[in-house]
């Protein structure tokens, strides 16, 4: 009785495990329902290159998301000078915890922004682990909501600490 006990608490655990398993599994997406900039950078090398689509801002909004990742220093030199980015390279090649944004048309890094707010994606760069988070956006209020969370962590740092 004992045995047969034990064998059914084994498989329930195998089969929450498997469930628990297939909800996480990493996701694959088609080639053409990742951004033009993940395709660009996925096989760089020292760069990690990442992209999250639906990422939910709130209950009810979400948006697409590309992370990229510089590996190492040449992945970082790669990116600035691919980005345009422009700041004192003391700055940009120390462990600052500076962080800063910038509005580009979609695809098209370190041109100028185009007046129509939703023609652009909205990077945002953290120097202290080398990494730019480009949004895509399709509505304003994506952008009002990332810009709200962002004013929220910076002014109340001790609520988002890590």
């Amino acid at each position: 009785m004992k045995r047969r006990l034990l064998l059914f608490g084994l498989l329930a655990l195998l089969a929450v495990a498997a469930v628990t398993a297939w909800h996480y599994r990493a996701r694959l997406l088609p080639r053409g329902e990742t951004s033009e900039l993940y395709l660009r950078y996925h096989d760089a090398p020292g760069i990690l290159a990442d992209f999250i689509k639906n990422f939910h801002l709130n209950d009810t909004l979400t948006v697409d998301v590309t992370v990229l990742h510089a590996a190492d220093s040449s992945g970082w030199t790669c990116l600035v000078n691919d980005f345009n980015i422009s700041l004192a390279p003391s700055v940009l090649f120390s462990d600052s915890t500076a962080t800063a944004t910038c509005l580009f048309p979609k695809g098209h890094p370190g041109q100028v922004a185009d007046p129509t707010l939703v023609n652009n994606d909205l990077m945002l760069l953290h120097l202290n682990d080398k990494t730019l988070y480009i949004f895509s956006f399709i509505d304003e209020a994506q952008f009002v909501e990332v810009m709200r969370y962002k004013y929220r962590k910076y002014n109340n740092p001790k609520k988002h600490k890590q």
